[in-house]
């Protein structure tokens, strides 16, 4: 019975020691799978940052040829691309202006349209010349307005006030030169 006990007792660690020889062996391969798997993202994540690398670096020699090809553009041309610019900016700036009518939205629009004053042009005039301009013809105008005689300013209040006042002595200078 000793015998059977320590057959029973032989078999029984031999059963454990294979199963935990099995353990091992899964916990092994599941390992080996687990390494390869973090092998593959790893991979991917390389593949992925060469292809942006190399996404960036032909954006780079692009932007780079541009620029040069750029260099070597006419002066004319150049200034057509600058207007083309220009006009799709006023584009946007002409929709902005019915998107945003509050006053305060519209401050940020006035402060662009000024920027934008310089690349503008009206015949032969930029905006800011045209401005300029208006201004001049304004100030003469009104220095004309201000300097012209009581008859050609009968029209406003105080020509009005001056010109009664003016008629009035002479409406008693001829009763006196009547009698």
């Amino acid at each position: 019975e000793e015998a059977k006990a320590t057959r029973a007792a032989r078999a029984e660690a031999e059963a454990k020691k294979i199963e935990l020889e099995m353990h091992r062996q899964i916990a092994e391969s599941e390992v080996a799978i687990q390494e390869t798997r973090l092998r593959a993202q790893q991979l991917e994540a390389e593949t992925q940052a060469n292809a942006v690398r190399s996404l960036a670096e032909a954006n780079y020699e692009k932007g780079r040829k541009e620029q040069e090809v750029a260099g070597m553009m006419p002066t004319q041309e150049y200034e057509l691309k600058r207007l083309e610019l220009v006009v799709e900016g006023m584009r946007h700036f002409a929709g902005a202006a019915w998107r945003h009518p509050q006053e305060a939205e519209r401050a940020h629009l006035h402060l662009f349209w000024e920027e934008m004053k310089p690349f503008m042009r009206l015949g032969p005039m930029t905006a800011a010349e045209m401005q300029v301009a208006q201004h001049r013809a304004a100030a003469s105008a009104h220095a004309a307005i201000s300097a012209a005689s009581p008859a050609t300013t009968a029209g406003s209040p105080k020509s009005r006030e001056s010109s009664a006042s003016e008629t009035r002595p002479r409406a008693d200078s001829e009763s006196a030169a009547r009698q």
